[in-house]
C-alpha cells in the first residue's frame, strides 16, 4: 500500500517568487513516527524528510518527470526554458 503525504518542501532559489504544492510520497509510513509541532526539512534533491526535532530521516519516492518542473519554477517557466513558449 503506498502512502501519500503533502509537505511544504524548502524552495530552490527558482521558486523564491513562485510557491508550487508538490504532492510527495513516502517510502513508509509516517504517521506515526512524525509528530505534531515536528520540524521537518524536505530536501528534494536527495529524495528524503529530515525531521529535525527527532534527527531522522525518511526516504521519499522519485518525483521522476516533474523534477525539472519545480527547478524551473513551475510549468511556464520550464516550458520557456524548454521553447514551448516564446
Amino acid at each position: 500500500m503506498r502512502h501519500r503525504r503533502v509537505l511544504r518542501p524548502h524552495l530552490l532559489p527558482q521558486q523564491r517568487q513562485r510557491r508550487l504544492l508538490i504532492p510527495l510520497e513516502s517510502q513508509e509510513r509516517l504517521v506515526e513516527r512524525i509528530g505534531t509541532g515536528d520540524e521537518l526539512e524536505v530536501r528534494l534533491d536527495e529524495s528524503i524528510v529530515h525531521n529535525l526535532t527527532k534527527n531522522e530521516r525518511y526516504a521519499l519516492r522519485p518525483l521522476g518527470d516533474v523534477l525539472p518542473i519545480i527547478e524551473a519554477g513551475g510549468i511556464f517557466p520550464y516550458a520557456k526554458k524548454a521553447g514551448m513558449l516564446k
